[in-house]
């Protein structure tokens, strides 16, 4: 009798969990080998009046996260006339990749092979077909620009970076409608990474408190598989595998959108660092203050390196 009160109560904790979730978020599964934009219906409704729109990734050299982050990249060119597409790159490399999807050079695979965990076939299938959207464009206010708001002269300080390339961002924005490509870690619009308490502000810290509400942040998670690192200036694939509490939500793979009501979620969002240092990390967030939206995907893989 007790054990079956016992499961009838843990039955009534799950569903009545689940029950808050759906009553304060929107929940859409996703569906992995439909790379069409009706997968992101959800998603795609929230992003119509925003400027700003930051596109994160749990990891570098995934190669579900450059998928689905290319289907919406391509979409909000196509469809809400985001022209600037901004990157987590140095800004000459970002200059290279803008000459090449502006017609004035012929090639950019060697680029992206020499800078790190770029090289990636999915992000080469992505900067072609920006490439080829600009070449039907007549008018050049229609064509896409890449643009860089890191800079390897960032790099030496960890508590300055985030700052410089906010404000690089800012300067270089002006009032252009942007998708910004970069770790969740750089865009959280709160100050939830600053584990030391060093009073260190995430660039989407600074970009939220600039741009305000048009400043829309997509966390892009994952739970298990393979990643790309960087070890000893090569790229290695590493499997990893995370023991973190789970959304009761029964999908594999979904994305999840907050409804702009009073009750944010706390969710662990995991961190896979472009070195494999230690085991994978984990940080508490909050959705709907720290990010607005969360695509979750439970198995990934490592990205394609370019041939």
């Amino acid at each position: 009798m007790y054990l079956k009160l016992l499961i009838i109560t843990l039955i009534f904790i799950f569903n009545t969990s689940v029950a808050q979730i759906h009553s304060n978020f929107k929940i859409q599964e996703l569906n992995l080998t439909d790379t069409s934009i009706e997968e992101y219906s959800i998603l795609i409704n929230q992003l119509k009046d925003k400027q700003i729109i930051a596109i994160g990734e749990a990891s570098h050299g995934t190669q579900e996260f450059y998928i689905t982050k290319s289907s919406i990249v391509r979409h909000l060119i196509q469809q809400e006339r985001f022209r600037t597409l901004a990157f987590e790159m140095d800004e000459k490399i970002a200059e290279k990749i803008n000459n090449y999807i502006s017609g004035k050079s012929e090639e950019i695979s060697s680029t992206l092979k020499n800078y790190g965990l770029y090289n990636s076939e999915e992000l080469y299938n992505l900067l072609l077909w920006i490439k080829q959207f600009n070449n039907s464009q007549i008018e050049n206010s229609h064509k896409i620009s890449i643009l860089g708001f890191d800079n390897e002269e960032y790099w030496s300080n960890p508590f300055t970076r985030d700052s410089l390339m906010s404000q690089n961002l800012i300067n270089k924005i002006n009032k252009n409608k942007t998708i910004v490509w970069s770790h969740n870690s750089h865009l959280v619009k709160t100050n939830t990474w600053d584990i030391t308490n060093s009073g260190v502000k995430s660039t989407g810290n600074y970009l939220s408190n600039h741009f305000k509400d048009d400043y829309y942040v997509i966390a892009l998670d994952t739970y298990s598989g393979s990643l790309n690192t960087i070890e000893n200036g090569l790229i290695e694939s590493f499997d990893f595998n995370l023991n973190k509490k789970l959304l009761p939500v029964n999908y594999m793979n979904y994305i999840l959108i907050y409804n702009n009501n009073e009750n944010p979620l706390e969710y662990n969002l995991t961190n896979l660092s472009s070195n494999l240092e230690g085991n994978p990390q984990i940080f508490p967030t909050i959705i709907g203050l720290d990010f607005d939206a969360l695509i979750f995907i439970k198995e990934t893989t490592a990205s394609k390196i370019l041939k």
